[in-house]
């Protein structure tokens, strides 16, 4: 990844006086010394000032705040800082809150470790979960009460699952027995919603770690009937 053109694109943003950082998968991997592909941002800053500044590549996401621009022949995905309301069974945001600061925008996240926030012009690092004590330790941990996490949107199993083992990361056990406890709650998604997840998994630790991981924690793979399910 060419660092030097997502620091052109952080530039561009703070010269208007905003605040921007690298989060998620990609400040894992700049923190770990990793290349990454995949180029995750936040800010405060609107939409509208987004889309007047760099080229817009997919607005799909738009009305939760996100949106990919292309710079440079790189795809980056910019995301305004926000909180999320969630309705019982509906998985997604029933409403999304633009917010002003990453402290408000770290609650709505997967795990600690996603929640780790980084400017790449001055390294300063803004972790209000201690995202980066766990990173290094090697622990995939909730950000707040599993249960909850959970009730709100069950891909979160998979999704931990999945980046656990990707990063050979130990589950911290608070969040493992909420994973076995709530496997019952993959059984509510839309095959499509599960089998996205699931061909993620795929993708990422390949056919043998993935099938390991499915028969020990019980869940059962589902055929792709109706893609519109």
């Amino acid at each position: 990844m060419d660092i030097k053109k997502i620091c052109e694109v952080f530039s561009i943003i703070k010269k208007a006086r905003y605040q921007v950082y690298l989060v998620g998968g990609s400040s894992r991997d700049y923190l770990y010394g990793r290349d990454f592909l995949d180029v995750d941002i936040t800010t405060n800053a609107p939409l509208e000032f987004i889309k007047k500044n760099f080229q817009v590549y997919d607005e799909v996401g738009a009305k939760y705040g996100s949106i990919k621009i292309i710079y440079k022949n790189i795809v980056m995905e910019i995301t305004r800082f926000r909180k999320e309301i969630y309705e019982e069974k509906s998985y997604y945001p029933k409403k999304v809150e633009f917010v002003d600061c990453p402290e408000e925008d770290a609650s709505r996240r997967d795990f600690t470790i996603d929640a780790i926030y980084l400017d790449l012009l001055s390294n300063e690092i803004i972790d209000p979960l201690c995202g980066v004590k766990d990173l290094f330790s090697f622990t995939l941990k909730f950000i707040g009460e599993p249960q909850q996490r959970i009730n709100e949107d069950p891909t979160r199993i998979l999704r931990g699952l999945r980046i656990a083992n990707k990063m050979n990361f130990s589950i911290e056990e608070k969040t493992n027995q909420a994973f076995i406890d709530n496997i019952d709650k993959l059984d509510l998604l839309t095959d499509k919603k599960f089998n996205l997840e699931i061909e993620k998994m795929y993708l990422d630790l390949k056919e043998n770690k993935t099938k390991q991981i499915l028969e020990k924690y019980k869940i059962t793979e589902r055929k792709k009937a109706d893609e519109n399910k």
